[in-house]
């Protein structure tokens, strides 16, 4: 990543804490101190979840993200920290599977919406490290997505509608 494309991604990630704080400004002004509290603990806990996740020891994958969700290709990550020890993965493998899952959900809704995901980082104690993956949009052609997708190795299909997708990968022990 060149300085420019740092700038960018850091210009995308103040906009998105801008936008939270002018909405809490609005309330304020037409006096409904409930919601701005609301609003304000909805922001204090996005980030902390935002803290937890960029300090994972994953900076590539790190990057990914917030590089696929400045893009602007209609479908955006929420990472999800449930890890009970430090993640044992290769960080450059899970970047590159992100990347590829991304880039496949993309290709097969043609941008035609905007899609919300999750990916939940999960390590438990005694078990190897895992993305799970939760998608909603309207997943017109669900059987070629989920052809796609388990196609990639370690790629484990939990549960597929038209609306929700949600499946996992498992790294090696």
């Amino acid at each position: 990543m060149n300085e420019r494309e740092a700038i960018d991604l850091l210009k995308h990630y103040r906009h998105r804490y801008a936008n939270f704080l002018q909405l809490i400004i609005s309330y304020a002004q037409l006096g409904k101190l409930d919601v701005v509290q609301e609003k304000a603990a909805d922001l204090i806990k996005i980030m902390g979840e935002d803290q937890r996740f960029h300090n994972l020891p994953l900076p590539k994958t790190i990057v990914t993200i917030l590089q696929l969700n400045s893009e602007k290709s209609g479908l955006e990550w929420t990472p999800i920290v449930d890890c009970e020890k430090s993640p044992i993965t290769d960080d450059q493998q899970v970047s590159e599977i992100i990347n590829e899952i991304h880039q496949h959900i993309n290709e097969q809704t043609m941008n035609l919406s905007v899609y919300h995901g999750t990916i939940t980082f999960q390590q438990k104690k005694s078990e190897p490290f895992k993305l799970l993956f939760v998608c909603e949009g309207n997943f017109q052609e669900k059987n070629q997505m989920i052809a796609g997708l388990v196609k990639i190795d370690r790629i484990e299909i939990e549960e597929a509608t038209n609306e929700k997708l949600s499946f996992n990968w498992t790294a090696h022990e």
